[in-house]
């Protein structure tokens, strides 16, 4: 059939086109199934007939809000600095100071000391540290001691027991034990939180423009609106207003809406399907909508004129024929009856080119142009 309506119709087309049944053709049914879920992807992808724009309504639930309102860790960042007590001039017993050169710390920072397999911990007098307890170690096993850092100054830091004491200037004090070692670290941990501002995408939308605006602008916006009132007293006489001081009105009150409501800021990701929604949370209610301007692929499933597409036709002949050269160049030198050789090497090259063609073909003709950053 000529005109394929279905998945199978469109593969049997396909077979045709590259010489069945008069040629047995070397592809296995999975690989082909494969293949047509490859162009279908490609032609959603890339082809503009291969999506329609929509206009999806969201409603706004209380655990979105409370999601997008609240911080969570998701992820930590650690910087570690290695010194050796050993070594002349880093550990300093008398001034209970180590040298860190560039350190970048603050008095305050929270650090984390902690020694390598095989060290042993450097010596303090008697102090209660936090998660420790009173002890005479500056650590405990290959555990890491939280403590805050005294920054004497860029590449010189004492250690506290506590941030309280660190703002006061008292350090633990060091004793003569220097610790066994050469591995020894000072390090920072940074955390970054980020909110669960976004809403679950269905995996059929594949683009987003934007999202309208939850609130309606006095400015332009409703009955009351300056516009509206222009319209109504002016406009339908257009003897009794000039229409260019009309237009740079307008764009006078566009530009103040845009200063005091200006378009919500969105971020999508296809492979992530979650729109994040850089807005006031505290602003927004339960129960509202917002209406989300995408773009849908087409289910072949329920537009089967998706099959017929002459774009897809050739791009899914030609992934079939690369297969199909791909499969018989394995078997290369192998005569059919009657002396026939197939040539594997030479139909997978000419699939080759025929997909670059085609493809080429889509960036030229059907792919929707890049809008232009003007200004």
């Amino acid at each position: 059939m000529a005109k394929p309506s279905s998945r199978q119709e469109l593969i049997d087309y396909c077979l045709r086109q590259l010489g069945e049944p008069v040629l047995e053709i070397n592809v296995d049914d999975d690989q082909i199934d494969d293949l047509v879920d490859d162009a279908i992807q490609y032609f959603q992808e890339r082809h503009f007939d291969g999506v329609e724009r929509m206009y999806l309504k969201h409603k706004i639930s209380q655990s979105d809000i409370d999601g997008a309102r609240s911080n969570v860790v998701s992820s930590t960042g650690v910087k570690s600095d290695t010194f050796n007590p050993q070594s002349s001039g880093v550990l300093n017993i008398s001034a209970s100071n180590i040298t860190i050169p560039n350190h970048g710390l603050i008095t305050g920072s929270p650090v984390y000391y902690s020694f390598g397999a095989g060290s042993t911990s450097i010596g303090i007098a008697t102090t209660a540290l936090a998660g420790v307890g009173t002890t005479s170690f500056l650590g405990i096993s290959t555990d890491s001691v939280l403590l805050y850092a005294i920054a004497d100054n860029r590449n010189q830091i004492r250690l506290a027991a506590s941030s309280g004491d660190a703002s006061s200037g008292v350090a633990v004090t060091f004793t003569g034990s220097t610790g066994i070692g050469s591995t020894h670290f000072i390090a920072t941990k940074s955390e970054f939180t980020e909110a669960r501002n976004y809403i679950d995408i269905p995996d059929h939308i594949i683009g987003i423009n934007g999202i309208f605006k939850f609130d309606d602008n006095t400015i332009t916006q409703n009955m009351f609106s300056i516009s509206y009132q222009i319209f109504l007293n002016d406009v339908y006489n257009f003897s009794s207003i000039e229409m260019l001081t009309y237009s740079m009105t307008k764009e006078y009150l566009e530009t103040i809406q845009f200063l005091v409501s200006p378009d919500k800021k969105v971020r999508y990701n296809k492979r992530g399907n979650r729109l994040y929604l850089d807005l006031d949370w505290q602003g927004v209610s339960a129960d509202e909508y917002i209406v989300i301007d995408c773009f849908r692929v087409l289910d072949p499933a329920e537009n089967e004129k998706v099959y017929n597409d002459s774009f897809l036709k050739k791009y899914l002949t030609a992934l079939i024929k690369k297969q199909w050269g791909a499969n018989m160049s394995k078997y290369t030198g192998v005569k059919l009856p009657g002396g026939v050789e197939l040539n594997g090497r030479q139909i997978y090259e000419d699939a080759i080119r025929e997909l670059a063609e085609i493809q080429q073909r889509m960036t030229y003709d059907y792919e929707l142009p890049p809008l232009d950053m003007i200004g």
